[in-house]
């Protein structure tokens, strides 16, 4: 789940990991995902930044 860090998908993310899913949520931020990662044991938290700026050009 992307975004998880905050507001809806946070909350969506701790709903499916409480019904027993493993949730793997992503961030760009990584001290609002560990904020959401510190409900369910059921959430893996890799920091993702996808937004693509820091990648070299396409040829």
């Amino acid at each position: 789940m992307t975004g998880a860090g905050t507001r809806i998908a946070r909350t969506a993310a701790r709903a499916i990991a409480a019904e027993g899913t493993h949730v793997v949520a992503t961030e760009r931020r990584p001290g609002s995902l560990e904020e959401t990662a510190a409900g369910p044991d059921r959430i893996t938290p890799p920091t993702a930044d996808i937004t693509g700026e820091r990648l070299p050009p396409v040829a």
